[in-house]
């Protein structure tokens, strides 16, 4: 999909791919209200919601290869990020590191679990979903770097049964647990790339 924009009395033409769908599934589902009640920023000095954080970086995740937040902010430099969060001052030289460290850092002290259950909850209740049969999937993410731990969490980045054919690289894992007719996880969690599925289900 491309899109044109104007900036800087100019008319640029550029490629959104499915960020634009993405976005408009975010507002939707009302997934902004749900973050912002669960980790949001009040005062008169926020500039950008932590809502808004978190839409743009999962519409820049889905976009391979563009998936490192440390690309970020040249990522949304030649995209029409006023358009996609409804903030007419935002820029792309605002979600620098220190702007997304800060939004993980509070969706962690709130709890990724929490989020994503009551994420899940807002889009079920608006696609009228009523689960009475669920089934358990899960999925791996590989990641290119050292094995490491970190103090106050209890993932390690270590190797395991890869399921996206990277068995030589560290990994975590990801458990789901989804409503067999439409698909949709309605709970999530992840664990250590070598724990297996067995133990981790059972827990």
């Amino acid at each position: 999909m491309a899109i044109e924009f104007e900036n800087s009395e100019e008319l640029f033409s550029t490629q959104i791919g499915n960020i634009g769908l993405t976005a408009a599934a975010f507002d939707y589902f009302g997934l902004a209200e749900v973050i912002e009640l669960c980790a949001g920023k009040t005062g008169s000095h926020v500039k950008v919601k932590q809502s808004e954080v978190v839409k743009l970086m999962c519409c820049q995740v889905l976009n391979v290869p563009y998936q490192s937040l440390y690309g970020t902010e040249e990522f949304y430099q030649e995209k029409p990020i006023q358009g996609l969060t409804g903030n007419s001052t935002i820029s792309s030289h605002d979600l620098n590191r220190d702007v997304l460290s800060r939004a993980l850092d509070a969706i962690a002290e709130y709890g990724p679990e929490r989020l994503f259950l009551k994420c899940a909850k807002a889009v079920s209740s608006k696609l009228g979903l009523k689960p009475d049969t669920v089934h358990l999937d899960s999925t791996s993410f590989h990641y290119e770097g050292r094995t490491r731990a970190e103090e106050g969490c209890n993932l390690v980045l270590d190797q395991g049964y890869s399921r996206d054919s990277h068995p030589e690289l560290n990994q975590i894992n990801e458990l789901m647990v989804c409503d067999e007719l439409s698909r949709l996880p309605l709970f999530a969690t992840c664990v250590s790339g070598h724990t297996s599925d067995k133990t981790s289900f059972r827990n």
